[in-house]
């Protein structure tokens, strides 16, 4: 049974929906050390969309980036963790520093847009 023009419009409007939630998810945990999937610790630093999921960018203590899937979930540390000052300063030194804009990506592009702290706008990466 195939869906109807209605369905696929809602589905449509659902993903979106859903896309909005985790962008504000990450905009509110942006820079913050995380547990991600109850066991890997990182430092939220954007969102990655591609055909099939939504991922949280994750920088590594060592400053790796890597994409976990929005599937799992992704604790803030931060005012959860009693010694989080201490794993910041780690971060810091090993390579995971902060990042002055969050990351917003889509597919193989590496950053089309990025949310501005200062305007609390998305905004067009200017080419």
């Amino acid at each position: 049974m195939e869906a109807t023009p209605e369905e696929i419009q809602r589905a449509i409007e659902e993903d979106e929906k859903q896309k909005q939630q985790i962008i504000e998810e990450v905009k509110s945990k942006f820079n913050d050390i995380c547990l991600v999937y109850d066991s890997d610790q990182g430092r939220l630093i954007g969102f990655h969309e591609d055909e099939d999921d939504y991922y949280y960018v994750i920088k590594k203590y060592n400053g790796k980036i890597v994409l976990y899937s929005c599937c799992g979930h992704c604790t803030s540390l931060k005012g959860n963790y009693p010694r989080y000052d201490y794993i910041e300063e780690t971060f810091e030194r090993n390579g995971g520093t902060k990042e002055l804009v969050m990351r917003i990506s889509k597919d193989e592009e590496d950053t089309d847009c990025r949310w501005c702290e200062g305007t609390g706008k998305i905004e067009r990466k200017k080419q």
